[in-house]
């Protein structure tokens, strides 16, 4: 029998914190300790420094681009305000066109009412019969001394007649004062060629509508013309 003895180097020999012993010029901390979790590397801090960096890193970006997100989405909100103002421009002129357009239509109605009571104008005024009439139903004028002239024919060996009377200018256009008074001044030229002759018919001052009656002294024969002065005829 005999006995082995194993001498440490107690000198070389360093104690953890939990009591193990170890060789610090083997190990730069405890073997026994290690992997256990009781003690860590010295590693871990700059681990964990690496860590937070690329933390922060990746945090900075994310703030990059929702800067930049934040910059389109003003673009996108600014062009849309653009387009929604064009579009209102749009609509606007559409509205204006559509209402251009009615007015047209209204004024296109107005015209063909008053083209076809000028037609039925024309079946009634200037005609008489065959031996006493005009070959014109209605005469315009402009106030203020325009002259117009009237032609007349008769075929009789008799005296023209002629009679004004005034159409009032009331809102409805029926107030009638047959041979009234009237601005017009009227005259015949005096001069028949081919049994044709003149009524010559000069403006007052503002607008009027009248009816020249011409009659005669032969018999009941008798026509009418209308005689408008209106300050916006050219």
């Amino acid at each position: 029998m005999y006995f082995r003895w194993e001498v440490t180097d107690v000198a070389n020999t360093k104690q953890c914190p939990n009591g193990h012993f170890y060789d610090p010029n083997t190990y730069q901390s405890c073997p026994h300790c290690m992997g256990n979790g009781q003690i860590k590397s010295s590693k871990t801090p700059w681990v964990i420094t690496v860590i937070a960096v690329i933390v922060a890193l990746l945090s900075f970006l994310s703030f990059l681009g929702a800067r930049n997100d934040g910059d389109e989405l003003a673009e996108v909100i600014q062009e849309l305000t653009e387009t929604r103002k064009k579009l209102k421009e749009a609509e606007d002129t559409l509205a204006n066109n559509e209402k251009a357009i009615d007015q047209v239509e209204e004024q296109m109605k107005d015209a063909l009412v008053k083209s076809h009571r000028y037609d039925e104008l024309c079946k009634i005024l200037g005609r008489g019969t065959d031996s006493y009439h005009s070959n014109i139903p209605v005469l315009v004028l402009k106030p203020g001394g325009s002259v117009g002239k009237i032609p007349v024919y008769c075929k009789m060996d008799t005296t023209v007649r002629y009679n004004i009377a005034y159409v009032g200018l009331s809102v409805d256009n029926e107030q009638f004062q047959k041979y009234g008074s009237s601005t017009l001044s009227a005259k015949w030229s005096g001069k028949w060629n081919n049994s044709w002759t003149d009524l010559e018919v000069t403006s007052g001052s503002g607008n009027g509508v009248y009816f020249f009656v011409f009659t005669n002294d032969a018999n009941s024969d008798q026509f009418s013309i209308l005689v408008i002065v209106d300050e916006n005829y050219r």
